[in-house]
Order: C-alpha cells, then sequence, then structure tokens
C-alpha cells in the first residue's frame, strides 16, 4: 500500500519554524562576536524580535540554542567535504581543503571567534570542533589510503590540525596577501610533513604511495 501523502504544514507550524529559524541565525550572529558568557537571553531575543519565553520554547534555554547553533555550524562544515570521487586522490584533497577555507573565509566572524579557537568559552564547543576535526581527519585517512588507527599517525595529524588550525586562524585575522588557493596548497605540504614525520615515528609505515598525492604539482 502505497505511503499516504504528508500532511502541508499548518500557518502555526510554518511561524514556529520560522521563529526558530531567526532565534538559530541571530545567536551564530552574536556568537560570532561575543563569548557566550557575554550574551544574554535578553539580548537573543531582542535582537531576533521575538518574546524571551519562545527561545525557551523551541530550544530549552540559552544552553540549548548554543548547542543547536554548534550542530548547525558542525554540519555545514560537513558539507565542505563533497567531493567528486573519480577524481584523482590530490584532487580531491585539494577540492575538499578549499571549500573549507572557502566556507571559513565567507563566515569570517564565526571562524575568528566560534570555529576556530580551541578555547571557547561555550559549553561543549570545543569538544563538538574537536569530533568534527577528527572526523575531517578520518576523511583524509581513508582519501589517501592510509591507517588511521596506526598511533604515530593519529599522533602526527592531530599535529597538523592544531598548526593548520593556528595557520588559517592568522591567515582570517592578519589577512596577509595570500589568496586561498595559495593555503590550500600551504596546507597540503604541512600534510605532507605530517605523514613525513609518522613514517619516522613508525618505520613500518609504507607510505610510498603517497609521493605523487602530496607532492606539489
Amino acid at each position: 500500500m502505497p505511503d499516504a501523502p504528508a500532511r502541508p504544514l499548518t500557518k502555526r507550524a510554518i511561524a514556529a519554524e520560522l521563529t526558530r529559524r531567526k532565534l538559530l541565525d541571530t545567536a551564530l550572529d552574536l556568537y560570532s562576536r561575543h563569548k557566550f558568557t557575554e550574551v544574554t537571553i535578553r539580548d537573543i531575543a531582542g535582537a531576533a524580535g521575538v518574546a524571551h519565553g519562545l527561545l525557551s520554547h523551541h530550544f530549552g534555554g540559552k544552553e540549548g540554542l548554543y548547542q543547536a547553533a554548534l550542530a548547525e555550524v558542525g554540519q555545514q562544515l560537513i558539507a565542505t567535504r563533497e567531493t567528486n570521487p573519480d577524481d584523482p586522490a590530490r584532487e580531491q584533497l585539494r577540492t575538499m581543503l578549499r571549500a573549507h577555507l572557502g566556507y571559513l573565509e565567507d563566515n569570517r566572524a564565526l571562524s575568528i571567534h566560534l570555529i576556530l579557537p580551541r578555547n571557547t568559552a561555550g559549553p561543549d564547543s570545543a569538544d563538538a570542533f574537536d569530533e568534527i576535526r577528527m572526523t575531517g581527519l578520518r576523511v583524509i585517512c581513508e582519501l589517501l589510503d592510509i591507517d588511521g588507527d596506526n598511533a604515530a599517525i593519529q599522533l602526527t595529524l592531530r599535529s597538523f590540525s592544531i598548526a593548520a588550525d593556528d595557520l588559517i586562524l592568522q591567515w582570517l585575522t592578519d589577512r596577509p596577501g595570500f589568496g586561498a588557493d595559495a593555503l590550500t596548497e600551504a596546507i597540503i605540504a604541512m600534510l605532507a610533513g605530517a605523514l613525513n614525520g609518522a613514517a619516522d615515528l613508525d618505520p613500518a609505515l609504507r607510505l610510498d604511495h603517497l609521493d605523487g598525492v602530496l607532492r606539489a604539482q
């Protein structure tokens, strides 16, 4: 028996979703400019133009809204990892990193104040973004066909992630004369250095297949 068609949303449901979206967008804007502790429920509700009680109704309070904002950003970051599986590995890596940089550049204030710092004051934000970083590193390991469970690779790739985040943060903050394409190539070079370090730590690692993937073209 075919599934019954979905019922159209009522005006009330549409209005509720619009309010929820407005609160979420407003929170992301405020958290891109202020620390979690500096933003009040009154600030968010006032900027969104809604009653205070609606924030608690939709998100259970300020912290719930913050977690929803983190999840929203996390999903947007994950979406930057999409590549064409038919492309060579290096091109997929370049595409993924360039899209990641593009998102951070397009959302510069949010990146500087919420995504890239590792000591963000908001609850669980560091853990949330660390998990996104770790899944990103696993994607890179799969793309490069290397063992993401190897202790040496895990150690050096974590260090690479910290260094890459700091490089991007400085790039966004200081606005040097380097474009995103050049920065993408620099990050790939840093990744190559990290994996060379892993091979030094674990001589049993065989990473020869990466020579043509990570070498500058």
